[in-house]
């Protein structure tokens, strides 16, 4: 296991003129969020989550080549090389249906046009992409799909008030469960408590070298929202890494007795 997904979504905010990027793993329960869905079946994508903030909002070209998910648009502009096609395309580590807020849009992928096939009009384009300002009914309707981003780095989808994401860049990446594994034609390796753990760990351990080739990004932070926490803002901050390679780290994870003894900060300087 390695964080080559996480490295990746560092360089594509990079690329897209970011100077700060935030992960956080989120180990709330599907259970929480199940009521109101777009699709039954996307139940299995309203659990454990890892989310990626940058603060760097798409352009309307952005949002135009993302949606495509083809390695083709990476020859449109080499200065967003990794931004598009396979820079994006690395989330399915990870997920089976990634997801992102941008400005007024949501753009969901399902590349299986299953977990989404009661929302889809045409399998041929497994995706949904909603400007939330004009599908007020939809959201207020299927809350529940809605409610996770409420609190994550600043993120607001309260349906009684303006939904958007003027700030940056939010991506919703659930991970992926056993069940979804055994079916999934994208990756058959599930990620569960023990594994993130791993990849936090291995993620931290390579600190001062995340921002070396950095063009814009000079800073980077790992947060972790346990499972009985219900309220993202409470999110405990794991670790830091600033340009000026000040980081800050928490006790190591491997160390932890529960999942709330992740919160003893303390300050390094390489």
């Amino acid at each position: 296991m390695d964080c080559q997904s996480l490295k990746k979504i560092i360089q594509n905010a990079d690329d897209a003129g970011a100077t700060k990027v935030c992960f956080m793993y989120d180990e709330r329960e599907k259970e929480n969020y199940g009521k109101k869905l777009l699709d039954k079946n996307m139940l299995e994508c309203q659990g454990p989550t890892l989310w990626a903030y940058n603060n760097a909002k798409f352009t309307n070209e952005d949002l135009l080549n993302i949606t495509k998910v083809s390695g083709a648009t990476k020859g449109i502009d080499t200065t967003k090389i990794g931004k598009f096609g396979l820079g994006f395309c690395s989330v399915y580590n990870l997920t089976e249906v990634p997801s992102f807020i941008t400005g007024d849009h949501m753009v969901i992928f399902d590349p299986h046009s299953d977990y989404l096939a009661d929302a889809l009009k045409h399998k041929k384009q497994p995706g949904l992409k909603i400007h939330m300002q004009k599908n007020r009914k939809i959201m207020i309707r299927k809350h529940s799909q809605f409610e996770p981003f409420n609190g994550v780095f600043g993120c607001n989808l309260d349906t009684s008030q303006k939904s958007n994401f003027e700030e940056g860049t939010l991506f919703r990446l659930p991970l992926r469960t056993r069940q979804q594994a055994v079916s999934s034609e994208i990756s058959n390796i599930p990620y569960d408590n023990d594994q993130m753990i791993s990849l936090m760990k291995i993620f931290i351990e390579a600190g001062g070298n995340l921002l070396l080739f950095s063009q814009n990004v000079v800073e980077v932070e790992f947060y972790h929202l346990p499972r009985n926490e219900k309220d993202p803002t409470n999110a405990v901050k794991l670790y830091s890494v600033r340009k000026d390679f000040v980081r800050t780290i928490g006790r190591p994870i491997h160390q932890a007795q529960s999942y709330n003894t992740l919160s003893v900060l303390k300050e390094m300087t390489l």
